[in-house]
């Protein structure tokens, strides 16, 4: 049992660590979006996935997802059907009591809604932890695959190292040169420097583009450039 705990309190750092390596990337991937949403309209240059509506890819990507999920559905084994059931004999709304304070009851709706995600995602360990942190018992569980603590962690600490590698911690833990740097290597590589880039943004009709000359974008282009160096 003492191993278990070991091994849970693990989890539970890569967790927090996971944790924050996403919130960090997720700010600085808005930082960047922002950044080359504001490039791209100053340039006045055309992109194809900037310049299109995303109407139609939002939804069928909704569709997508939904269809993922119900066919990621599996059987639980027995002991995580216990579990869950115990964990929400404590956290299910109609069983808690009302004399509680509110924050009680809020947290205790979070757990419950998050163990159903867990065991519906097939996520054992998460569900093991909420279990501990509710003073569950736990050492009574009848785990009869113990890979799924190593899989768990191994899946963690790929996830943790992939984001470190990300453009996104990069650009966090960039100076603002570098920054600069990756926004013109960005704009090399989505071609923006291109004479079709330029021209079909410079075409004058309906919709958003102002229809500016190719020479205004090109000059806007080389203040970018300026500023950067």
């Amino acid at each position: 049992m003492l191993n278990l705990k070991k091994i849970l309190l693990k989890i539970r750092y890569l967790e927090e660590e996971h944790k924050d390596c996403e919130d960090l990337c997720n700010k600085a991937k808005i930082e960047i979006e922002k950044f080359v949403r504001q490039t791209h309209s100053d340039l006045n240059v055309f992109d194809k996935d900037l310049d299109k509506d995303y109407s139609k890819k939002t939804s069928e990507a909704l569709k997508n997802n939904n269809e993922r999920e119900i066919s990621k559905r599996i059987d639980n084994p027995q002991w995580t059907k216990k579990l869950f059931r115990k964990i929400a004999m404590i956290t299910h709304p109609d069983k808690v009591p009302d004399n509680l304070d509110q924050s009680v009851k809020d947290k205790f709706l979070s757990m419950y809604q998050k163990s159903k995600i867990l065991i519906d995602e097939g996520d054992y360990v998460g569900l093991i932890i909420i279990a501990s942190d509710l003073n569950i018992d736990i050492s009574s569980l009848e785990i009869k695959d113990s890979k799924i603590f190593k899989e768990k962690q191994s899946d963690l600490e790929r996830s943790i190292s992939e984001l470190k590698k990300s453009i996104y911690w990069i650009w966090f833990h960039s100076s603002d040169d570098k920054r600069n740097e990756i926004i013109k290597e960005f704009i090399k590589q989505s071609g923006w420097t291109s004479k079709e880039a330029m021209r079909k943004k410079s075409r004058s009709g309906s919709g958003k583009h102002p229809g500016k000359s190719i020479g205004w974008a090109r000059s806007k282009i080389n203040i970018v450039n300026k500023k950067s160096d």
